[in-house]
């Protein structure tokens, strides 16, 4: 029985697919297939003429943000689409659903484009000249603190420039600019008819084609997808309009607005902050200029438009404000009340546009958190925080966090012990240390290079043999040089700052809180050093001076030439290479010169004819026949050890 039911099946199998065969070559099926194809012809024709006689019979009545082609394009669309539906044809429908994609792209969006490349005409004369006086009565009304007068010159201004731009333009202006908006609004509900025609497509087809296979069901979900591909077009020109509004007519009020944040300092004193925080003229003059500029196109343009205005706004105001504040210097009050306006401003575009707008300003406030820290050790916790996606690279944290004029620089100070065991006054035990005994150094150095900037030997106590007190402090004043008036620290608070200015530099002697920082010198000479086992300590001081010296004069080579040898893991012992042999190279050539003095002359003369005569001092040469050979008496012994494990040290052997 199983078997006889397997091979019915096959037999039903072939039976149908022989069927099939035959239907699909039989004179019926290929007169409706030529029927089929002239019918998509005569469909394709009327969907060509049909859109671009609504092209030509194209206006815009009174009262709406559209203009009739929109619907007339769609509406025929539509109708052909699902004319073509009811023939339950795959190759058919997905025929007209070619035919209308390639319409849509050729005629309507092509149109739109045209219109759209006109631009949108930018203010001018009184136009301009009335902004300007309004935002200068806003800002004076908002510095006497009177709100309430400033709330209705910031809505009267709009309206003013809505209807001053229709009196004070010349009617081709308003013109350009209406078709603009128009074609603006035409674009972003073509997007929407589109995504609409899309799902009512899926709905019918679900609906009326009931059995399908899976070829033909992939043929009609290729043809959606050529929907989707159509939708992003349409998209892509608007998005490129919006553009070109906000460029050409929003960015120089903004960056007007904006150049406002130069007139204040961001370093104030107390007083000064109060008075800055109580004012806060910076941002109402943003936020008084946005309102200008929004609120004639919110009457104007359509929800999608709109969206996308307040978007691309968003981020010029914020890109604007991100290279203004790059360009100023900070302390932390400074950093403080800049974390506040940023925060106003951030505000009043959520409860303008919505939360999506408020993160454009993401950047921007992970600039000001880092420009509000307390301490480097404070930024530090903030930058390793998991909680926080950091938009900003490592390289942009330092810059933004080199800004606080208050916070430590790149020098470090710290203590160094380089070995010694010799007999030595200056001769230090400081168990802790890797190597315990040493002579030390006070070393400042730069904490991004190792590069070291100054050095100090410790001597030991002072001659009296009382305990130096404040050591610590008395080296940090010490080694940099600095006027007298910023070393005093005794009486100042915690946090305070003292500044000093000269033509060229700003200093500021500030009081933090105690940092614990760490010289990587020491390892960075301890590879490739040029010390040598001695017992004179003033042979220490050189090998120590010669291995910062060399040190130093790499970070100046790398810094001056930074593709010598990149990738490179061995950069350093390649550069102490070549300095060693440039610093040998000269006494080389001189050795090998014959020197013309006569002084060298006689002696040479002499040692010839030493030479010449026989030896008086007993000595013979006689064949050691199967002796061992043994080291000459004139030799120096082999317990001087004069080998160097690197070319830097034959400094050392040179006369």
């Amino acid at each position: 029985m199983p078997d006889e039911t397997a091979k019915q099946k096959e037999e039903k199998q072939r039976l149908e697919e022989k069927f099939q065969t035959h239907l699909s070559n039989c004179v019926l099926n290929c007169r409706m297939q030529e029927l089929l194809g002239q019918y998509v012809a005569i469909e394709e024709y009327y969907m060509r003429e049909s859109i671009l006689k609504a092209i030509r019979l194209e206006c815009r009545e009174s009262g709406t943000l559209l203009s009739s082609v929109v619907d007339d394009c769609f509406f025929i669309i539509s109708k052909s689409v699902r004319r073509a539906l009811a023939t339950s044809d795959v190759d058919c429908i997905c025929a007209m659903l070619n035919h209308a994609c390639a319409l849509l792209e050729t005629h309507h969006l092509a149109h739109l484009k045209s219109r759209l490349k006109l631009g949108y005409p930018s203010s001018t004369g009184g136009l301009a000249e009335a902004y300007s006086t309004a935002a200068i009565a806003y800002a004076s009304v908002v510095h006497q603190g009177k709100m309430s007068g400033a709330g209705g010159i910031g809505s009267g201004s709009g309206s003013g420039g809505a209807s001053g731009g229709g009196g004070i333009g010349d009617s081709t202006t308003d013109k350009l600019r209406e078709d603009y908006l128009t074609a603006l609004n035409d674009c972003g509900v073509s997007v929407e008819c589109v995504e609409k025609l899309k799902n009512r497509l899926k709905d019918d087809f679900r609906n009326v084609l009931l059995q399908l296979n899976d070829v033909d069901q992939q043929k009609l979900d290729s043809c959606l997808g050529q929907l989707d591909e159509t939708a992003n077009k349409f998209h892509s020109a608007l998005s490129d309009a919006v553009d070109q509004l906000v460029r050409t007519s929003f960015k120089p009020r903004l960056r007007l607005a904006v150049d406002g944040f130069f007139n204040d300092t961001h370093a104030p004193s107390e007083l000064e902050f109060v008075e800055l925080e109580s004012r806060g003229l910076f941002v109402e003059n943003i936020i008084g200029c946005l309102q200008l500029l929004l609120e004639d196109l919110r009457q104007s343009l359509g929800e999608r438009p709109l969206a996308m205005v307040h978007a691309t706004t968003a981020s010029l105001t914020a890109d604007l404000l991100e290279k203004a504040t790059l360009k100023g210097t900070y302390n932390r009050l400074g950093g403080l009340l800049l974390d506040k306006q940023i925060r106003k401003l951030a505000g009043y575009w959520t409860q303008f546009a919505g939360w999506s707008t408020r993160q454009r300003f993401s950047r921007l406030d992970q600039i000001v958190s880092l420009l509000n820290v307390d301490s480097v050790a404070d930024a530090q916790d903030y930058c390793q925080s998991e909680s926080v996606t950091w938009l900003l690279n490592l390289a942009e944290i330092r810059q933004v966090l080199a800004l606080r004029i208050d916070l430590p620089g790149n020098e470090i100070l710290d203590e160094r012990l380089y070995p010694f065991k010799g007999r030595c006054q200056l001769r230090q035990c400081m168990p802790k240390k890797p190597v315990k005994y040493g002579i030390k150094f006070w070393v400042a150095c730069c904490s991004k290079s190792s590069y070291a900037w100054n050095m100090q030997i410790y001597t030991g106590k002072p001659s009296s043999g009382t305990r130096e007190k404040n050591q610590g402090m008395r080296v940090v004043l010490d080694m940099p040089e600095l006027p007298r008036e910023l070393l005093q620290l005794q009486g100042r608070k915690l946090d305070s700052s003292t500044f000093a200015f000269s033509e060229d530099c700003t200093i500021v002697s500030y009081r933090p809180k105690m940092n614990n920082n760490v010289i990587v010198l020491n390892k960075m000479t301890s590879t490739y050093s040029s010390q040598r086992m001695t017992a004179r300590w003033p042979s220490v001081i050189c090998y120590n001076i010669i291995d910062v010296s060399a040190y130093n004069a790499y970070v100046l080579w790398t810094e001056k030439h930074p593709a010598w040898n990149v990738g490179r893991l061995h950069k350093r012992r390649l550069f102490v290479e070549e300095l060693g042999k440039a610093l040998v190279k000269p006494e080389m050539m001189r050795r090998n010169a014959l020197l013309r003095t006569a002084a060298t002359k006689s002696a040479v003369e002499r040692l010839w004819k030493d030479a010449e005569q026989p030896s008086t001092s007993g000595i013979t040469d006689t064949d050691t026949g199967g002796k061992k050979r043994a080291r000459c008496q004139f030799c120096v012994s082999s317990d001087n050890k004069t080998g160097t494990d690197l070319l830097l040290g034959t400094l050392w052997l040179v006369d």
